[in-house]
Order: C-alpha cells, then structure tokens, then sequence
C-alpha cells in the first residue's frame, strides 16, 4: 500500500442508506425546531420589552394604523426567525420525502 492508495477501513466502508439518511433527518428536524423555538422566543421577548402604542394617521378618506416603527433589533429578531422557519421547512420536507421512499408514510 502506498500514501495515495486508500486504506482498507475507508474502503470497506457500506454507503449511506436511505434508513441513516432519515435518522440523520430526524436528528436535523430536531435540532431546526429548537432553533425556530428560541428564534420565536427571542422575538417575543423583545416585542413585550419594547412595546411601541400604535399610531394612525389620515389621509383623505383612508385611515392608516401603524403599529411598529423601522427598528433595527426587531427585523434581525425577525429575519433570525424566517432563517430558522426555512431551516425548519426544509428539513421537514427532506424527512418526509425520506419516509414516502421507504414506504413508512404515503
């Protein structure tokens, strides 16, 4: 055997069945609802330590009602929360198309 030849435990090595790849899922599936949970959280936090009373304003017959204000903070809080949604989505739906090819769901 030689540096550039592989050695016989990576050669021997089974590939990746479909049953690793949906316990790999659930793993991910587990880990993205936490992260969504405390993105969620986050957010709630800070709306309920920074309550802003709505505005409204008139403009001919149209009443407008504004709730929140441009603030900073919050869209992060909110962008972290549609990163982890997506996040979440995703690796639901790579679940359920693992469990649809081995038959556990339809």
């Amino acid at each position: 055997m030689n540096f550039f030849s592989k050695s016989a435990a990576a050669e021997a090595e089974p590939p990746e069945t479909d049953q690793d790849r949906l316990a790999h899922a659930e793993a991910e599936v587990i880990f993205a609802e936490g992260a969504w949970d405390s993105a969620v959280e986050n957010l709630r936090a800070y709306n309920h330590a920074h309550r802003q009373m709505p505005f409204s304003y008139r403009t001919g017959d149209v009443t407008r009602i504004v709730t929140m204000v441009n603030d900073a903070e919050r869209r992060r809080f909110e962008r972290d929360v549609r990163v982890a949604l997506d996040r979440r989505n995703k690796a639901l739906s790579e679940r359920a198309h693992l469990m649809m090819r081995l038959g556990l769901i339809r």
